[in-house]
């Protein structure tokens, strides 16, 4: 499966930005998107979690996998 970061603070303000430091974390609507996101993932075995090291990609794994209840090994990859 694959799955895209929630709404970003970068994409309501039309900011292009692949640096691994730069501030843009999911928005309100970000964060109700990755818990939705948790609550359909809520029954399925989640065996590893590959995502990059951005906030956002961050916010959003963090999110989904506390809103399923699950704790597989992740893999923040560059």
């Amino acid at each position: 499966m694959i799955v895209r970061h929630g709404e970003g603070e970068h994409n309501v303000k039309n900011i292009l930005s692949t640096d691994i430091g730069a501030i843009c974390p999911l928005t309100e609507k970000g964060v109700c998107q990755a818990k939705d996101l948790g609550e359909m993932l809520r029954n399925e075995k989640i065996d590893i979690v590959y995502s990059s090291p951005l906030e956002r990609t961050r916010q959003t794994t963090e999110e989904i996998l506390r809103t399923a209840g699950q704790s597989p090994e992740v893999i923040f990859d560059e």
